[in-house]
């Protein structure tokens, strides 16, 4: 059953603006109209992130490497275990 969004009462789509919106659409309904506006936007909402301190990212950082070099170091002893599994049947 069609509600009064998709019915035709006035809702647009929200299809993403891509290249194929310039060729299917006149310009007017493309959301990306108005680059400039867009960049301000962006720029805009750049300015309410809560970007990390230089102590956090840095403890990130470390975390992720640590985490990093476990994972590396299990993932080789799983391959060389098989790889022993595999000489040992062959």
């Amino acid at each position: 059953a069609a509600d009064s969004k998709s019915a035709g009462w006035g809702f647009e789509s929200l299809l993403a603006c891509q290249f194929c919106c310039l060729l299917l659409y006149p310009i007017s309904r493309c959301a990306m109209k108005n680059i400039p506006q867009f960049f301000k936007d962006v720029r805009g909402e750049l300015g309410r992130v809560t970007w990390p301190t230089l102590q956090e990212f840095s403890r990130a950082t470390v975390v992720v490497l640590i985490i990093v070099v476990m994972f590396a170091v299990y993932l080789g002893i799983v391959d060389y275990a098989l790889l022993w599994l595999q000489r040992q049947v062959l």
